[in-house]
């Protein structure tokens, strides 16, 4: 409710200053929205007026990794795998599930040699597969919290 006594100018100003935003930012209700106008004039007049139609839809937000470590990792030729991914911090602002990861080594020099892989005793979380799609591409899958796919993805060594 905006009121009080000001010129024509003022109050086009202020409402083309008006927004909209939903204040549940993680669950916000998607649908039609209709936006209406009351003007009431210094005489007691009142105009209503249906000023705009438009519909709330939600983009998710990505999942969001991040590292804290530098990635510069000292690896001598046949000698036991490195972990590539053991500082790996994984959130999803919109859901504590995730369905699919892919780890891909770039810039490889040697194809047939370089592997990224899982341990064999690797705690998987109950996620439901791991596959290796090429030497340097490792997929995971299967319907698990976000920690347990952080947890799974931190296991994953390179081996050359």
């Amino acid at each position: 409710l905006v009121q009080g006594f000001a010129p024509v100018e003022a109050y086009e100003d202020l409402l083309l200053a008006v927004g909209y935003k939903h204040t549940d930012q993680l669950n916000p209700t998607v649908g039609p929205r209709t936006v209406l106008l009351t003007v009431t004039d210094d005489t007691g007049l009142s105009v209503k007026a249906h000023v705009s139609d438009f519909t709330l839809s939600v983009q998710p937000d990505p999942a969001v990794l991040s590292l804290n470590q530098d990635l510069d990792i000292a690896y001598i030729e046949q000698r036991d795998p490195v972990l590539v991914l053991a500082d790996l911090i994984a959130t999803d602002p919109d859901s504590n599930h995730a369905t699919r990861a892919t780890v891909v080594v770039r810039q490889v020099m040697d194809t047939a040699k370089e592997i990224l892989l899982l341990p064999t005793d690797a705690d998987i979380r109950g996620l439901a597969s791991s596959s290796l799609v090429s030497g340097t591409v490792l997929e995971l899958s299967g319907s698990a919290t976000i920690a347990d796919y952080q947890a799974v993805l931190r296991q994953i060594e390179y081996v050359n």
